[in-house]
């Protein structure tokens, strides 16, 4: 490797590794815990092949697994550092870096391609030999090495970025975009050895003693790391249109010799694909009843709006959740307006052949629109940010080359300053969003600031207010919580009533906190579930509260629906014992032991009640 490219991948992994230092520490946050300390599926206590296959070969028994790459990941990780954050933190701050030079090294392949300097070789029956860039572009002076720096740092840089990386459970976007920049590099390397080789259409036998089968190769693993994106994330299903819109823009696929061939091998890879991974939009679409079509129009406020935060990420802007419900018409229409201005923009780039910028301002869209578009539909939330973790590859790029253009001709110092200015505040702005992470309280505070009309926002800061012992101040957040879902008449989430039973049965109100678990089941029952926990909650309250007929319904709802609950049966044979009812309590103690022989509470309770 050149030493230009070694320093350039120097200054990407030290940059990456200085600027998410301080995010080695932070704890499993929200959706941390049921996607990773609560998934029982990830806890592999040996590496063989029986323990590692589910993650490889879906339920149904094709071979794929949605998701399985990252789950893999996650499964290694509490392997050898179970719970343990740094080691969760080390692997994504790790992806993080291999996506940056794999940005460095895709760019620079790309800004090569449409170089004056583009190396050209020959062959004995052309003796002139052409390079792919004279299908379809004005050749461009960029600087490719330095170019593909500063476009990589500014991307790698951006605070934006720290949903995908300090937040682990989003490593399933970071690593499905590292796989993604991967397939495309390898890809560009087995374009440019195939036109290497020979520009016209050769027969395959001269063509591999010309050059060899190097591409070959370069496809193979391609192909692979496109697998390991489509494997990682659903975000990967852009990557055949992007392959296509880079064969168009800058191999000119519909104007050379070589159309046929190429719409053919496309074809068979979506085929090949397809049948990979078809459980994709089977499964994109279970249980979405009742798609809102018309929702699909409020993407282009949410799009304008990552945009702004992309010109100015300041930490004071960024947030985990928002509180976007609908905006107005004349929003939509002023947003929607923006977006066509900037594809008109990007037509007339094309037009001028000058692909690079419509490229990457393409590659915007063509990885926020599929996101955006499926959450507005399926009534879902409008936005998160680390949607742009890979969509914001084009906004760096554009930004970069645009104002490389503007001032090439007068003063590239200006330039230099400029991105490197940039480069650093972005550095300063990403350190100082990672201390928000740092606990629950923070985060949630931050949350509810930004976003005060998320009743999710103000549930999740009252549960960290719950569980760091903070009792008043949790029953004012989720009371805040419930007057919130009333007011914007989002409804109200089954948690908030559950997590304020609990904070009320923590400080003794035991009458409240019943009342509160009550309609917290009630709602669960029309849609949102809960877990066993709440009836366990209600139904010890209800045995404090000498309600055992109460309590015994309860527990009997739990084995109903986990019928080898073990603590369901010994909590209900001593409520049983409470009551009276002894020979009710024997039997349920004898169902306990067929199900787990070797339970002492069984055994010492069944003793205790017959020596009575």
């Amino acid at each position: 490797m050149k030493k230009k490219h070694l320093f350039a991948c120097g200054l990407i992994t030290v940059l990456s590794a200085i600027i998410y230092l301080n995010s080695l520490t932070v704890p499993f946050q929200y959706d941390d815990l049921p996607g990773i300390t609560e998934n029982t599926d990830i806890r592999i206590v040996r590496l063989t092949w029986l323990g590692l296959r589910r993650f490889v070969v879906a339920d149904t028994g094709s071979f794929y697994n949605p998701r399985g790459v990252v789950l893999l990941s996650f499964a290694l990780n509490y392997y050898f550092g179970k719970y343990n954050v740094f080691g969760y933190h080390l692997v994504n701050i790790l992806v993080h870096i291999i996506s940056g030079i794999a940005l460095y090294f895709f760019l620079y392949l790309t800004l090569n391609l449409v170089s004056p300097n583009y190396p050209v070789t020959s062959s004995p029956s052309h003796p002139v030999a052409q390079s792919p860039n004279h299908l379809t572009t004005q050749l461009s002076n960029y600087p490719a090495t330095l170019t593909a720096l500063l476009i990589s740092l500014l991307w790698l840089t951006n605070p934006i970025q720290t949903q995908a990386v300090t937040y682990i459970v989003q490593r399933f976007t970071s690593m499905a975009t590292m796989f993604y920049l991967l397939s495309l590099v390898f890809y560009v390397k087995g374009r440019t050895a195939f036109f290497h080789s020979h520009p016209g259409p050769l027969p395959l036998r001269e063509r591999i003693k010309v050059r060899g089968i190097f591409y070959f190769f370069y496809f193979f693993l391609s192909l692979l790391f496109a697998l390991c994106s489509f494997g990682s994330k659903e975000i990967s299903i852009s990557l055949p249109l992007v392959i296509i819109l880079y064969e168009v823009l800058f191999f000119g696929a519909f104007k050379s010799h070589q159309l046929k061939k190429i719409i053919s091998s496309l074809f068979l890879l979506v085929i090949f694909l397809f049948l990979i991974f078809k459980e994709i939009p089977r499964q994109m679409l279970s249980a979405r009843v009742g798609l809102d079509l018309l929702r699909g129009f409020q993407t282009f406020p949410v799009i304008v709006h990552f945009l702004t935060l992309l010109f100015l990420p300041l930490p004071g802007r960024l947030t985990l959740d928002y509180d976007f419900v609908s905006f107005s018409p004349l929003i939509i229409i002023f947003s929607g307006l923006i977006v066509a201005g900037i594809m008109l923009i990007t037509l007339f780039l094309i037009f001028r052949r000058k692909p690079v910028v419509p490229f990457f301002i393409l590659w915007f869209f063509l990885n926020i629109l599929p996101q955006s578009l499926y959450r507005a539909i399926t009534k879902h939330e409008l936005a998160y940010e680390h949607w742009l973790y890979l969509s914001s590859i084009g906004f760096a790029a554009v930004l970069v080359l645009t104002f490389y253009k503007i001032v090439e001709k007068t003063r590239k110092k200006i330039f230099l300053s400029f991105v490197f200015l940039l480069i650093g505040l972005q550095s300063f702005w990403t350190i100082k969003r990672n201390y928000t992470w740092k606990d629950p309280v923070t985060l949630w505070t931050d949350t509810v600031m930004k976003a005060p009309n998320n009743p999710r926002a103000h549930t999740n800061l009252g549960l960290a207010f719950f569980v760091k012992g903070e009792l008043d101040q949790a029953i004012s957040t989720l009371q805040n919580a419930l007057k919130v879902s009333r007011y914007t008449g989002l409804g109200v989430s089954p948690k908030t009533y559950y997590y304020l039973g609990m904070a009320y049965q923590r400080k003794g109100w035991n009458k409240e906190a019943i009342e509160q678990l009550e309609i917290a089941l009630e709602e669960a029952d029309k849609g949102e579930r809960l877990g066993a926990g709440v009836r366990f909650h209600l139904a010890d309250l209800y045995v404090q509260e000498k309600r055992y007929e109460e309590a015994i319904k309860t527990y009997k709802k739990i084995i109903e629906l986990d019928k080898r609950n073990e603590t369901a049966y010994l909590h209900l044979a001593n409520c049983y014992q409470l009551a009276g009812l002894n020979k009710e309590a024997a039997e349920t103690y004898h169902r306990l032991l067929e199900i787990n022989p070797k339970s002492y509470e069984a055994h010492y309770n069944l003793g205790t009640l017959y020596k009575k």
